[in-house]
């Protein structure tokens, strides 16, 4: 029979499987909540922000010159979460652009990538402004434009580019990701950052081919993800991938740290 312990590291490592499951996205200093709603970790509930459509597809004004000016924004931004922080600026969620295949929201960019990747929203035909409305109407079934990272981006060259719609989505960077699993699996109000693992204050050293199901890896300062009891580590690997469950590698892991038991009671 499961120990106690056993069952609790289970809760997390379920946790985290249902937010790769579902598809959660990168995004830099969020923590789980969905954009516009209080639902993330305790210490940072609302981070992820869902930016209003540029252009606006509600009809009444679909140059959305005022919006535009208002953000800086140059590439089309639909259906996409941004979040203000205080290192990187304002960016912007990249909808897990290559992790999925749904195809892009205007037709004749899924036949010219380069095009699509130049995309300013100042160049939208009123066509394509007129498909992109009619499109809208099943959000989830296409790819959206957006500015590459940062909501300012203006380059001549991959200014844009195409995830799917963050509407309702759960948004988290890799340590908001653990912290997230950890409080809401063990009802506990947890902040750690990936320091604190790296400096031991948290947890207990081990090797990381020791890793066991509920460990902590890390890989130096930079990144943080939890091990599975199916012998895979399930993170928040980065922009372009979302919240991912992969093959565990002690190879790919510099460290690997054990939370002690009182934790999980």
């Amino acid at each position: 029979m499961a120990s106690d312990v056993d069952q609790k590291k289970q809760e997390v490592i379920d946790t985290a499987r249902e937010q790769a499951v579902d598809g959660a996205h990168y995004l830099w200093s969020t923590a789980g909540n969905t954009p516009g709603n209080k639902d993330g970790a305790w210490y940072r509930p609302l981070k992820a922000e869902l930016h209003d459509n540029v252009p606006d597809l509600s009809g009444m004004n679909l140059n959305s010159a005022t919006i535009a000016t208002k953000y800086g924004v140059h590439a089309p931004m639909l259906f996409a979460a941004y979040a203000s922080t205080s290192d990187f600026g304002l960016l912007v969620c990249t909808g897990r652009a290559g992790a999925i295949e749904s195809p892009l929201a205007l037709s004749d960019m899924n036949a010219n990538l380069q095009k699509a990747f130049d995309l300013k929203w100042k160049g939208l035909t009123d066509d394509q402004l007129e498909e992109l409305q009619r499109n809208s109407s099943r959000i989830s079934d296409y790819r959206w434009p957006r500015a590459n990272s940062s909501l300012g981006n203006n380059s001549l060259h991959h200014s844009t580019v195409w995830g799917e719609s963050c509407v309702d989505v759960r948004h988290f960077d890799c340590v908001g990701f653990v912290n997230y699993c950890l409080s809401e699996a063990l009802n506990q109000l947890i902040q750690y950052g990936i320091g604190n693992f790296v400096a031991r204050s948290v947890g207990t050293p081990i090797a990381v081919s020791k890793a066991a199901p509920g460990d902590i890896v890390t890989i130096g300062a930079q990144h943080i993800g939890i091990v599975s009891e199916s012998n895979t580590v399930i993170e928040a690997k980065d922009a372009i991938s979302g919240v991912v469950e992969g093959p565990f590698s002690a190879a790919a892991w510099t460290q690997c740290f054990r939370l002690p038991d009182r934790m999980w009671q």
